[in-house]
């Protein structure tokens, strides 16, 4: 169940990221890594921001475990009022947000871009596109809310395929952009930002339909403060520092990277082919492993919590561990077959590598803390990671602000990576400390097992990329066909090296996804 769930998020997720990818290759190609791509990057990234954390670091973490209980003792129709009450409440909380971020747009752009202010007209540009794309913030976090109802009773589909819809919107209007004679790169801008809104409406749609169809929906009424919801409240507000750290790490990035040209666009391409393996398996595994955690808590099975936890933590790092060393090595050829096109140059390209590379060791931190991080999240436990998140955060500001002036987008790349393992270590620590899990002899043998194979799956791609030089410096075609080949046979290597040396059983993993 908990492997048919898992690969249900996964592949829900993937396919998004998958487009994602579409989507940010056009938007390279269309808007470059100038000043225009900037704003649109800010604007973004803003409604962005507040999303991830509401659905990602809130209301799912806080959510399943409430509604949980009351379907336990109090029946299906009291968690689905419950729903009811929480969807009618953080509808008018967001109304008040939106419309007085849309008033004080100015002030907002200025705090979380204020190297932008130096450049009148790009911060103005700013400041208009963020208000169209603002509105996103509504209905994404709703539907983001949706997708915790539907979480909780382990109907994982809509949820995990809603960001398809966004992404298919906005590969749409990119196609609009580019072929209906669009020519205008600002012109592109505004349509892109009013496309996330639209997008985002479209995924509430879709949840909204979904949850209809599980017989999930609740009793219109007026909605009650009631005692689960101020609970909601509790958990869901400083929860959503700690589940979006790399969220957060994020935009102090774009506030540092702000005071140098096309660093934020750097920046932004880079942590978009990161986000690809963290998403995937990062979102996978915090969805999927806090209803079961949850359920076995409540149900007195400590030992399959236990066992639950080393199952996802084990999965993170098979897949990460690998996915990190090879975006350190190939960074370089990745940016350049996926970008290099049209206002997209060598230059941009040869940056975003650089960034990427130093992202890349951060890759297994934030996908463990999504893992850790459930183990107190279903203890109903949100001020432990909080305190961690801020830890990382201060490290994350500190190490960005001290690393900009010499290595500039690279230095805030590396402070990334530093405050995720940072954060990782305290929460495991404070797990293992708290008897909430502790790695039997098997587990970390297994784990040693991983890094020795991809550090081996390292070696070759090293070798690999030396030798098919020629081919990545050729033409498009060339290029891709040759990073194809390093990626296929890296991830053979990887497999076959790992089974060989019992890292995992390949027949186990097969019988998984069959399930």
């Amino acid at each position: 169940m908990f492997a048919r769930s898992l690969l249900t998020v996964g592949v829900g997720t993937g396919a998004s990221r998958v487009l994602g990818f579409v989507r940010d290759i056009m938007l390279a190609a269309t808007l470059g890594s100038g000043a225009i791509a900037d704003a649109f990057v800010v604007a973004f990234r803003l409604p962005n921001l507040f999303r991830r954390l509401l659905s990602e670091g809130a209301l799912n973490p806080a959510f399943v475990p409430i509604y949980d209980q009351l379907r336990a003792e109090r029946g299906a129709r009291a968690a689905d009022d419950f729903t009811g009450d929480a969807f009618v409440a953080l509808a008018l909380t967001l109304a008040a947000i939106c419309a007085a971020a849309e008033v004080a747009m100015g002030v907002v752009v200025f705090l979380l871009a204020p190297g932008f202010a130096e450049d009148p007209e790009k911060f103005a540009l700013t400041v208009t596109l963020s208000r169209l794309a603002f509105p996103f913030l509504f209905f994404a976090s709703l539907a983001a809310l949706l997708a915790g109802a539907l979480n909780a009773a382990h109907r994982f589909t809509a949820a995990a395929f809603a960001p398809v819809v966004l992404n298919g919107v906005l590969v749409g209007v990119l196609a609009f952009v580019e072929y209906a004679g669009q020519s205008s790169v600002r012109a592109g801008a505004r349509w892109l930002s009013i496309a996330v809104t639209i997008g985002g409406a479209a995924q509430l749609a879709l949840c909204w339909i979904a949850l209809r169809r599980a017989g999930l929906m609740w009793r219109w009424r007026r909605p009650r403060v009631s005692p689960e919801l101020r609970r909601l409240l509790t958990l869901a507000i400083p929860g959503a520092f700690a589940g979006g750290i790399a969220q957060v790490n994020a935009f102090v990035g774009s506030i540092v990277g702000s005071q140098s040209p096309s660093a934020v666009s750097f920046l932004y391409y880079a942590d978009r082919v990161y986000q690809l393996p963290l998403g995937v398996v990062g979102v996978a595994i915090g969805l999927v492993l806090l209803p079961a955690l949850t359920r076995r808590l409540t149900e007195g099975d400590h030992a399959g919590a236990r066992l639950a936890q080393g199952h996802a933590i084990e999965f993170a790092l098979a897949v990460t561990a690998p996915g990190a060393v090879a975006l350190l090595i190939l960074a370089g050829p990745i940016v350049d077959v996926l970008f290099r096109r049209g206002a997209f140059d060598a230059r941009a390209a040869l940056e975003t590598g650089r960034t990427l590379a130093a992202f890349a060791p951060g890759l297994p931190a934030y996908v463990l803390a999504k893992a850790l991080q459930t183990a107190f999240f279903a203890r109903a436990d949100i001020r432990t990671p909080v305190i961690v998140a801020l830890i990382g955060a201060a490290v994350d500001v500190v190490l960005s602000l001290a690393l900009f002036p010499s290595l500039e987008h690279v230095g805030v790349a590396l402070a990334a990576t530093a405050a995720g393992w940072v954060n990782v270590v305290l929460l495991y620590v404070l797990m293992r400390s708290r008897g909430h899990y502790t790695p039997d002899a098997a587990t970390l043998r297994r784990a040693g097992l991983v890094v020795a194979a991809s550090v081996a799956m390292g070696c070759a791609l090293i070798l690999g990329a030396a030798l098919l030089a020629p081919a990545l410096a050729a033409g498009a075609l060339a290029r891709f066909a040759a990073l194809a080949a390093l990626c296929v046979a890296g991830l053979a290597g990887y497999a076959l090296f790992g089974h060989a040396i019992g890292a995992f059983d390949l027949r186990a993993v097969r019988a998984a996804l069959g399930r």
